[in-house]
């Protein structure tokens, strides 16, 4: 089954009335919560994810997850969350650790949300887990924000195609949950709530607001990535870029630095440039950098986009509100364009009309409460319900290049005719 992005933010959008919850939206260690949840009078739905604090201390994406299992003092950091105030009617109960043994009981087990988990000492348990059949009524899920391609990097073992699923949740609309980046939503006589709300929680960052987008900017265009080996020449496409426009490159693949990182500081450093370079790491069918929402449309600045095809922006992003490197027949006529749109204000502010009509809504870091969205699945009659294996999923065969032992094991010499830019066309 699959389950669309509008019909999700639909369901999340209608909330009920007010009730006197069992327990906080985020229930901590209260003795009022550890006293709810043993005596279980309610609804609630027991939901393991699959990782340690070890590993998820160096993925400040999921601090939320983080800071929720940190104030719990049950056996595995158990707490609560309250989905029946966004209108669910259950609760769960999210527990987390790397044990094997550890999923017994639960009505599910998310997989992946700690991307690095199966890499190293991990392998162990990724080998036992594929050779593991979930048990009856128990949901095993699949939960990415990253591409194929970076976890299996992570991982270093194909056998994580092997690992059995039965509900998808990833960016990838085809997904049976879908977790976009951000969304545009346009305006109507009953929803238009604020940019810094999404039916996940409140994003906490205030989208810069722009009298005039043509006026006051730094620069031209700029980019900032940490990650320098992908799966295109992106680094050399940039370099490229800089030879034929005044482009200002931050973090760990460009010449300047933004501190600290991943800060509102940063976000309207990047956005105060006309253009921003929004392509992500590797090319793959509907995965566009958070990047795109965040610091582009959100702070203001036209995204230049590469990555995925030029008609999944086109279904997913604001309509005219971006730039893609697929309606040129060169690079050079890409800076052309970009140097003409910087000496025509008038044509350069076309790309804000569709502020008028509509608002960009952040998703992302998602929060625990994310995992509300399965439970419709786990209310279903308790039975065993057909498996998938992940190398068969949407999401693992979405990208240009395939996941498979050819593009792992390539030589150095391989590797590098790869990221040479004349080997490569944009995926149009």
């Amino acid at each position: 089954m699959t389950v669309t992005v509008l019909g999700i933010l639909t369901a999340m959008w209608t909330t009920p009335a007010h009730r006197s919850s069992r327990y906080a939206i985020i229930a901590t260690n209260s003795s009022e919560y550890q006293a709810l949840i043993r005596k279980n009078t309610g609804c609630v739905k027991k939901v393991h994810i699959f990782g340690t604090f070890s590993v998820m201390k160096h993925i400040p994406e999921i601090s939320h997850y983080m800071d929720l299992f940190i104030k719990s003092t049950l056996p595995l950091n158990e707490t609560g969350v309250d989905c029946m105030s966004m209108g669910y009617d259950c609760d769960i109960s999210l527990t987390m650790g790397d044990e094997v043994d550890m999923l017994k009981g639960k009505d599910a087990v998310v997989f992946g949300l700690v991307p690095t988990q199966f890499r190293g000492e991990g392998g162990k348990q990724l080998r036992e887990l594929v050779n593991r059949i979930p048990e009856p009524g128990q949901y095993w899920i699949y939960f990415s924000t990253e591409s194929p391609l970076r976890v299996m990097r992570w991982t270093a073992d194909l056998n994580l195609g092997r690992l059995k699923y039965h509900l998808l949740m990833t960016y990838d609309s085809d997904s049976d949950i879908v977790l976009p980046f951000g969304y545009y939503r346009p305006f109507n006589t009953s929803n238009k709530a604020s940019p810094t709300q999404d039916v996940f929680g409140d994003v906490g960052t205030e989208p810069a607001v722009l009298e005039d987008p043509a006026a006051n900017r730094k620069g031209l265009i700029s980019w900032m990535a940490s990650n320098c080996r992908g799966f295109w020449p992106r680094v050399s496409f940039v370099r490229h870029m800089k030879e034929l426009l005044p482009l200002d490159d931050y973090g760990r693949c460009g010449r300047s630095e933004c501190l600290p990182k991943r800060s509102d500081v940063c976000n309207k450093l990047l956005a105060s440039y006309k253009f921003i370079l929004s392509i992500p790491n590797t090319e793959c069918k509907e995965y566009i950098t958070e990047k795109f929402w965040l610091q582009s449309l959100t702070y203001g600045a036209v995204p230049v986009v590469l990555g995925s095809k030029k008609e999944t922006y086109e279904k997913l992003a604001p309509p005219n509100s971006f730039i893609h490197a697929a309606d040129f027949g060169s690079f050079d006529e890409l800076a052309a364009y970009l140097k003409m749109l910087d000496a025509d204000d008038d044509k350069y502010r076309k790309f804000y009309e569709w502020k008028k009509q509509g608002e960009v809504v952040l998703t992302y870091p998602t929060r625990p409460s994310v995992f509300c969205q399965a439970i419709p699945f786990m209310k279903v009659q308790r039975r065993r319900i057909p498996f998938k294996y992940l190398s068969d999923s949407p999401w693992f065969n979405g990208c240009r290049l395939p996941v498979d032992r050819r593009t792992f094991d390539l030589t150095k010499d391989e590797e590098n005719e790869l990221m040479f830019l004349e080997n490569w066309t944009v995926w149009r």
